[in-house]
């Protein structure tokens, strides 16, 4: 692992495992140690819920982004591992110095009513954390602390918006079975 890991302790040996078991499992050959080592800290780091994301890990090995997240599918299927879902609130605890405590809970509150599950968890976090400071936070700023593009925040707060009208004009469930 890079000596500028900051990884806690129990995730550094989850890796070390993980590694031994893509080695054991031949996926070492033809592909360089650093990438099956960084797709390890990724898998590692989404079974355990640490929201780090896939272009972090590329800057902190040195590679691009590409290998790595091809290695990672095969470890993934191959190893059987079971990453969890990445969640958009966990972006925003991750961040919260950054943006303010007020903007990050109310980020946190735009982000309860909305079901963000195959969406990109960092855009639609950063979205969140937009919509929440009300434009105050630059899309450009959003963009470098959450690692996404301004273009992709954009579209996630049109959809951010489209939930919230949705989820405005919905009908009770009682009203629906009285009618």
């Amino acid at each position: 692992m890079p000596k500028n890991t900051v990884l806690p302790q129990r995730i550094q040996s989850r890796v070390r495992m993980v590694y031994r078991r893509a080695q054991e499992a031949g996926l070492a050959i033809g592909r360089p140690r650093k990438v099956l080592e960084a797709a390890s800290v990724y898998a590692v780091c989404r079974m355990e819920g640490v929201p780090l994301t896939l272009d972090e890990v590329a800057k902190l090995y040195g590679y691009a982004k590409p290998p790595i997240a091809r290695t990672y599918r095969v470890l993934a299927r191959r190893v059987g591992l079971r990453p969890a879902v990445q969640k958009p609130e966990d972006y925003i605890l991750r961040h919260k110095g950054r943006l303010g405590r007020k903007v990050a809970e109310k980020a946190l509150e735009i982000l309860s009513t909305c079901n963000a599950v195959g969406r990109k968890p960092a855009a639609v976090a950063a979205a969140a954390a937009y919509l929440a400071s009300n434009g105050r936070l630059r899309l450009h700023r959003l963009a470098k602390i959450f690692l996404t593009t301004t273009v992709t925040i954009r579209a996630h707060v049109k959809w951010l918006r489209m939930q919230a009208a949705q989820a405005a004009s919905a009908i009770p469930v009682a009203e629906m079975v009285s009618k």
